[in-house]
C-alpha cells in the first residue's frame, strides 16, 4: 500500500471514544509498522455527548459525522480510506459509506475515498435494522443510556484484557449513550461496492460469535463482498489483542479498488 496516500478512520462502539483504539494506533505508528500519525483519524460518536446543545443524537447523526470526516479526507486530500467500526459503530459507519467509495466518487469525477470497511465484532447490518432490533431494547426509559459496573460485567466487555483493574479502568471511561441512537434503523447499505473484511470475535461475549455470523451470512447473501478472519478474542480486540486488529488494518489498506 501506499503509506502517504492511505488513512484510517476509526469508529468506536456504544458508550465508549476514540480512546478505544489508542494502543492500536501506538503500533501503527511505531517502528514497526511506520506509519504516520497525521494518517490516523477519530470520529467522536454524537451520540456520546450527553451535553449536546441540539438534544439526543440519532443514529444519523453519528453517520453524518462519519461522512463528513470521510469527505474532507478525499476531497481535500485525496485519501484512500479505510473506515473501522466497532461494535454499534457498524450501524453509523455502515450508513455513513454509501456514495462515498471509491469507486462511487470516481465514477462522479471525484479523487479519494473509501477503499475498505473493517468491522470489529461490529453490526453488520441490512436495510431496515438497527442496534435496538439487532441487540434488544437496553433497560429504561431515560435519553441517555449508562452502563453500571461491576466486575462481571467489565470482564465481558473487556475480556482479553486480563487484569481486573484494567478491565476496571476501561470501563471507568465508558460514557452515556443516546438511546434514540440505538432505534435508527439503517437506510443505505454503504457496503454494497467496498470490500469488507469482519473480524470475527469468537470469545465476544456482547455481540455473540453466533449473531455475528448470522449477519455475515445475511449481507453476503445480500451481495456485500466479506472476508471473514477469525479469532479466539473477545469483544474488544482492540485493548489486549491490538496485534490482531493491525494485521487485518494492514491487510485492508493494501485493497486494491478497480479504475
Amino acid at each position: 500500500m501506499s503509506k502517504d496516500n492511505v488513512a484510517f478512520v476509526f469508529v468506536s462502539g456504544s458508550f465508549s471514544r476514540p480512546w478505544v483504539y489508542q494502543q492500536v494506533q501506538s503500533l501503527l505508528t511505531s517502528n514497526l509498522h511506520n506509519l504516520s500519525p497525521e494518517n490516523l483519524y477519530d470520529v467522536i460518536l454524537q451520540s456520546t455527548d450527553s451535553s449536546r446543545a441540539e438534544g439526543p443524537a440519532t443514529m444519523y447523526d453519528d453517520a453524518a459525522a462519519i461522512a463528513s470526516k470521510i469527505t474532507s479526507l478525499a476531497d481535500d486530500d485525496g485519501k484512500d480510506v479505510v473506515l473501522v467500526l466497532s461494535s454499534y459503530g457498524g450501524l453509523p459507519g455502515t450508513e455513513a459509506a454509501y456514495g462515498l467509495s471509491k469507486a462511487a466518487r470516481a465514477k462522479r469525477g471525484l479523487k479519494g475515498g473509501i477503499i475498505a470497511l473493517v468491522y470489529i465484532a461490529a453490526f453488520l447490518p441490512t436495510v431496515g435494522d438497527s442496534t435496538k432490533g439487532l441487540a434488544g431494547e437496553f433497560p429504561g426509559e431515560d435519553e441517555y443510556m449508562q452502563l453500571e459496573y461491576s466486575p462481571e460485567f467489565a470482564a465481558s466487555i473487556f475480556s482479553d484484557l486480563s487484569d481486573p483493574i484494567e478491565q476496571k479502568r476501561s470501563f471507568d471511561q465508558m460514557t452515556p449513550h443516546s438511546r434514540a441512537s440505538f432505534h435508527s434503523p439503517l437506510k443505505h447499505e454503504g457496503w454494497r461496492d467496498v470490500k469488507i473484511y469482519y473480524l470475527h470475535t469468537m470469545s465476544d461475549l456482547i455481540i455473540p460469535p453466533e449473531l455475528q455470523s448470522k449477519l455475515i451470512e445475511k449481507a453476503k447473501a445480500e451481495g456485500a463482498d466479506v472476508e471473514v478472519i477469525e479469532t479466539d478474542a473477545g469483544h474488544m480486540p482492540m485493548l489486549g489483542r491490538e496485534q490482531v486488529v493491525v494485521d487485518v488494518l494492514l491487510k485492508a489498506a493494501a485493497t486494491k479498488v478497480a479504475p
